[in-house]
């Protein structure tokens, strides 16, 4: 969590970020697919996006937001998510 919500991270990520997004993706894959949990989705889309998959995250980020939409529509969570979607 604290590499994929990393503040002050660069603009053009260095080599050893994206190897480390990179090397997130299986966990985080994982981490959804047993928990279904919008956190995780959106920080697995924000691995998407530091790996420049830029439609992988936002599928991923729009079916967290679907999830967090059906337990609580006005969390924090999918506002972030909302705002993720839009900058793609």
């Amino acid at each position: 969590r604290l590499l994929v919500h990393a503040k002050g991270s660069p603009e053009k990520p260095s080599p050893g970020m994206v190897e480390a997004h990179r090397s997130a993706l299986g966990p985080l894959t994982e981490l959804v697919s047993v928990h279904d949990d919008p956190a995780d989705y959106e920080m697995l889309g924000m691995c998407h996006v530091v790996l420049g998959n830029d439609e992988n995250a936002s599928n991923v980020f729009k079916a967290g937001l679907a999830i967090e939409r059906a337990k609580s529509p006005g969390s924090d969570l999918c506002g972030a998510l909302m705002r993720r979607i839009s900058l793609l």
